[in-house]
């Protein structure tokens, strides 16, 4: 018996006790030859799937998942959408949308049952063709109301030029339609990280991203830390350390600064310092450059709290309290180190909070941000105009005290910037 039906003759004998996360990962390092067909047979044979299948997608090469995608796309024909086939779907239009370029026609036709409709990540790399056949489907008054918007989803999706524009039109031309119709294409739009401005879409982000790499020793002092754990589990975590080192800069993390929290009084606590701001990242006119917050008040004693910031390299707080309040949870800071922020292949441009299910590493500078809710873009507190995303941490980063952080019950640091103000605002997003 080969490795691959041993997986699953164990597996269907005793299921989760044949520990198949901890066999597929062994196999995707140790036998990578055998994870394709190994991950057609699941998709064939084990039609509910699961998190040790949803975590092999990211150890196949491009072509192999290509293979993979080809037989999903018949297995949906012959017997419907499952988990384990909806899965490959999913992973791939995150991590590898071209390759379903050639499928989007057919796919705009498959309706999931467990959740809702595919989401419109399939379309993020939709080519000239594709857009003019959404673009037809805005235009055909016989399409159904969701139809159209399913097409303008998949239209905004592709962050495309020619795709925003149509978009843009179709969305200028339905101000006579219902109020619950334009409330529908703004959140939407918003969440894919574009604000409508009445001629024009905004995009609220910035395509270079960063990603901040970790060593895996800063993990290791705390108790059960699942990072430390996973940490050579997922490409976004080990490609970090093996990244060329031309695509390096070197940045401080956590601690505390000097200025002080305009809401507690106390030290505000660091996040991410860079001495070089990389290009196109959206922030002009700074010498060095500190991201803070006060891990004590924010979101406790104040949903969101925001920072004026000066060419010097000085930080201060724009939420002012004459009477200062003593906060319910006092924070220590994070432990503080040199690391290094680094630009991984394109196939983690795009994360999803929600599919990455604490294997990746989404501590990031740059991109599109992984909301765990709605889009949430800040207006400035200085212009009102609305902040783009910069800056994203995620839970479990070890604090002085030696505990675990946790933004709420497990969730995310967002930092918003403001160029023309030198303002940030940070807000935090959990289930």
């Amino acid at each position: 018996m080969d490795i691959a039906d041993e997986f699953i003759t164990n597996f269907k004998a005793t299921g989760w006790e044949s520990n198949p996360q901890e066999k597929i990962l062994e196999i995707a390092k140790h036998n990578s030859e055998i994870l394709k067909d190994l991950l057609i047979k699941i998709i064939e044979e084990i039609p509910e799937g699961g998190t040790y299948l949803d975590a092999a997608f990211s150890f196949l090469s491009e072509e192999n998942f290509r293979e993979v995608i080809s037989f999903t796309l018949e297995n949906i024909k012959a017997n419907g959408l499952t988990h384990a086939n909806e899965s490959a779907i999913e992973y791939a239009s995150i991590q590898l949308p071209q390759i379903l370029n050639p499928h989007l026609g057919y796919l705009s036709t498959v309706k999931s049952n467990q959740s809702a409709d595919f989401s419109a990540w399939p379309w993020r790399n939709a080519d000239s063709m594709e857009i003019k056949r959404l673009e037809s489907i805005l235009k055909d008054d016989s399409q159904s109301t969701d139809e159209k918007k399913y097409a303008w989803e998949a239209l905004i999706a592709t962050s495309n030029t020619e795709a925003l524009e149509v978009a843009s039109q179709y969305i200028a031309n339905i101000k006579d339609r219902e109020e619950s119709d334009r409330d529908f294409f703004n959140m939407y739009s918003m969440a894919e990280g574009f604000e409508w401005e009445g001629k024009e879409f905004n995009k609220l982000y910035n395509d270079e991203t960063y990603h901040l790499c970790f060593p895996k020793v800063y993990f290791e002092n705390l108790e059960d830390s699942w990072i430390a754990d996973v940490y050579d589990d997922h490409p976004t975590w080990y490609q970090c350390k093996q990244s060329e080192s031309n695509s390096q800069i070197e940045v401080e993390f956590g601690g505390a600064v000097e200025s002080k929290c305009g809401v507690c009084g106390e030290k505000l606590h660091g996040l991410v310092s860079l001495e070089t701001i990389p290009e196109n990242l959206g922030v002009s006119g700074l010498g060095k450059f500190s991201l803070v917050t006060c891990l004590s008040c924010l979101s406790w004693e104040e949903y969101t709290l925001s920072f004026q910031h000066e060419s010097n390299g000085s930080v201060e707080s724009l939420d002012i309290k004459d009477n200062k309040v003593e906060p319910e949870f006092p924070a220590v800071p994070l432990v503080k180190i040199k690391l290094s922020i680094k630009q991984l292949n394109k196939r983690w441009l795009f994360q999803s909070w929600g599919s990455s299910n604490s294997r990746e590493n989404l501590n990031r500078i740059g991109g599109q941000p992984s909301w765990i809710q709605d889009a949430e873009y800040e207006s400035c507190p200085k212009c009102d105009k609305t902040m783009k995303f910069l800056v994203q941490l995620d839970s479990e980063l070890p604090t002085e005290d030696h505990d675990e952080w946790l933004w709420g019950s497990g969730g995310i640091l967002y930092v918003l910037w403001c160029d023309d103000c030198k303002i940030s605002t940070t807000l935090l997003q959990c289930t």
